[in-house]
């Protein structure tokens, strides 16, 4: 908006002058009128850089934060980093540098203890013989579990009145295996 009021202002400025230049005299009238138009296209230049500024600041602030998100640091060291002013020299100053610091000596010391400290030693996928054969017989029941296929959502299917109408499933019949005992005849009541 104020590039197109700049504008207008200079046209109307440029049609001042021509009209004074031909007229061969300057009268106080269209001096106030190029001091007017002047004194406009000032304050309009001066509201189009404060915007630019505005909008500049609010890019630089945005690309802080997603920088400040992408990176892998504690929220610790992003509050800080967050309060540091707006440098020139840089989209975080010498906080940056600070923060890095603080990393590296973190890193290192977290690498000098690993040295020392002993890691835990996964156990094997397969069991060992040492296992009792109850453990093992229930670790290979838990692995089929795993691999039985999942089973979907019962289907729904819309009835009268637009109300869903839960589709039975069929039940599964469980057969029991009989014994040698019970396929004896069974004794009779009389007595």
């Amino acid at each position: 908006m104020a590039l197109h009021t700049m504008a207008v202002l200079q046209a109307y400025k440029a049609d001042v002058l021509k009209e004074t230049d031909e007229g061969d005299d300057l009268t106080p009238e269209a001096v106030k009128e190029l001091r007017r138009v002047t004194d406009l296209a000032s304050r309009a230049t001066k509201h189009t850089v404060h915007a630019i500024g505005r909008s500049m600041a609010g890019s630089v602030a945005a690309e802080r934060h997603l920088w400040l998100n992408l990176t892998e640091i504690r929220d610790k060291e992003k509050v800080f980093l967050l309060d540091t002013p707006i440098s020139q020299s840089g989209l975080l100053g010498e906080a940056v540098n600070t923060v890095v610091d603080k990393f590296r000596a973190a890193k290192s010391q977290s690498a000098a203890l690993r040295q020392f400290i002993p890691r835990r030693v996964r156990e094997s996928s397969n069991p060992s013989p040492s296992l009792p054969r109850e453990r093992s017989l229930h670790r290979k029941e838990s692995t089929s579990r795993r691999n039985d296929p999942v089973h979907p959502p019962p289907a729904m299917v819309w009835g009268a009145r637009d109300h869903p109408l839960h589709r039975q499933r069929p039940h599964r019949r469980l057969e029991l295996k009989r014994s040698s005992k019970s396929s004896a005849p069974a004794p009779s009541s009389r007595s």
